[in-house]
């Protein structure tokens, strides 16, 4: 014989079912959630994986002292300082690192200070503090490599060897001469004797 039920049990299994039933569809949002926002016991999701570096192994220190991120200069009236932006008959052959007047200014990669430089032998330059710079030769894993920087009045001795990061020298004010043009260290990059763009190098 069938179970029959009135209209009030009815109403009564349908009370006594609905809340556990509530309560179990919470539970289950809330477990799906933690899941998918990995803040409780689910699985979170895997990290993306970093870029591969522009300049492999090798990356440049930071070069100068207000500059961390090693900035290259962009175009103001004088030009560009990107590699081989163009300079009336010739092109650019090293990169501009911006530099305030006075920073610090470090070594891009381990080397041994070859020399001080002079950077132009034009009379109008003679003498003048900015004209000036040093020359490294690579070291370890940078052997093969030579760097010129310039407008850097140098603070070390030759044969020195320096780690990457260490001081080698003081900014000067090269836009004196030039009103308008962003201060910048000059940074010329060698290998086996070759120029060669040392961009990569400093946006790793």
């Amino acid at each position: 014989m069938p179970l029959r039920l009135t209209e009030e049990q009815v109403e009564k299994v349908i009370l006594n079912m609905k809340y556990p039933i509530f309560v179990t569809i919470v539970f289950i949002g809330i477990f799906q959630s933690q899941e998918v926002f990995g803040c409780g016991g689910g699985s979170k999701p895997k990290p993306k994986p970093k870029p591969p570096t522009p300049g492999g192994s090798k990356c440049f220190a930071q070069i100068c002292s207000s500059n961390p991120s090693n900035r290259i200069r962009g175009t103001d009236r004088h030009g560009s300082g990107a590699f081989g932006a163009p300079r009336r008959s010739r092109t650019h052959k090293g990169v501009d690192i911006v530099c305030a007047v006075g920073s610090r200014v470090y070594a891009p990669f381990p080397a041994s200070v070859v020399r001080g430089l002079t950077v132009y032998s034009a009379s109008k330059h003679r003498g003048k503090p900015y004209n000036t710079g040093l020359e490294l030769r690579g070291t370890g894993a940078w052997t093969g490599y030579k760097v010129k920087v310039f407008y850097v009045r140098k603070t070390i001795n030759n044969g020195r060897i320096v780690a990457s990061g260490d001081s080698i020298g003081t900014m000067t004010d090269r836009a004196s001469v030039d009103p308008g043009m962003t201060n910048h260290v000059h940074v010329q990059l060698y290998k086996d004797g070759a120029i060669v763009n040392p961009t990569s190098f400093v946006n790793c």
